[in-house]
């Protein structure tokens, strides 16, 4: 975890991608994501509050810090410091709750001898491959857990097997969705495309909802993202990789949805 903390640390500074940190930490364990909520919120208080001018719209990240350059510029910089140190101090105040996060999360999907083999159904049209040539490298490491990438052809997603939506980002960019056999699924459109808030993507589910293999899930203008300069490729992992002996790609060519992609045995 302190491994991941840090390449998801790094992904903010470098290329403004938020993620990996969000997913992987802030959701898992919730209270950093309070620290970061709040610290967000005074720094943003900051910087609001004394003006400060961007002279360029750009992403967050020490590589676009010279679009702040100005007047201003020594306030911007502070209130990035802001940000930082009142998240760090909430959190450390707050706590963590490592231990008793993971009993939680092991709570929801059973114990490993409860779990069930799964086979997963490819959920939507596209080129598969495995997720270690993925363009993100947070994926791409597998420390988000294992899967695949699939670069879509078309704009739908569908239901790899029966369960249940377990979550749904109000941007629905991203699904997460947990079957019967205890299998986490997440599904996720796009690079970096929360910075969309929402625009191209329609949610045809709702979370807490039990859908069925093959129903469909969420609908996305592939051409829009496309053209706002976001990267499509879609990446399919099972969150809960820990949990199973191994977790493998059934086949890595172009196909469509409803084959069967992917495998995970305990």
């Amino acid at each position: 975890m302190k491994a991941y903390s840090i390449s998801a640390l790094l992904s903010i500074f470098f290329a403004g991608i938020t993620e990996p940190a969000i997913y992987g930490i802030g959701v898992k364990y919730k209270k950093p994501l309070i620290g970061a909520v709040i610290g967000g919120a005074v720094g943003g208080a900051f910087i609001g509050g004394l003006h400060v001018k961007a002279f360029a719209f750009v992403f967050g990240g020490l590589t676009t810090l010279p679009a702040f350059v100005g007047s201003t510029f020594v306030s911007y910089i502070i209130g990035l410091v802001i940000c930082f140190a009142v998240a760090l101090i909430v959190t450390l105040v707050i706590g963590i709750d490592e231990v008793e996060s993971t009993k939680v999360s092991t709570d929801q999907v059973g114990n490993a001898k409860e779990l069930s083999n799964e086979v997963v159904l490819q959920p939507l049209d596209g080129h598969v491959a495995d997720i270690a040539e993925a363009n993100d490298p947070a994926f791409a490491s597998g420390s988000m857990g294992q899967g695949m990438v699939i670069y879509p052809t078309n704009g739908k997603v569908y239901a790899p097997f029966d369960g249940t939506i377990t979550m749904l980002f109000k941007t629905n960019h991203a699904i997460g969705i947990t079957s019967k056999n205890g299998t986490e699924l997440l599904i996720h459109i796009g690079i970096d495309t929360v910075k969309l808030n929402g625009k191209h993507f329609f949610a045809k589910v709702k979370q807490g909802e039990t859908v069925k293999a093959g129903q469909l899930l969420i609908q996305f203008d592939l051409n829009g993202i496309e053209e706002a300069g976001y990267d499509t490729s879609t990446f399919v992992i099972v969150t809960n990789s820990g949990e199973y002996k191994e977790v493998s790609l059934i086949a890595a060519d172009d196909g469509s949805h409803g084959r069967e992609i992917l495998q995970a045995n305990i």
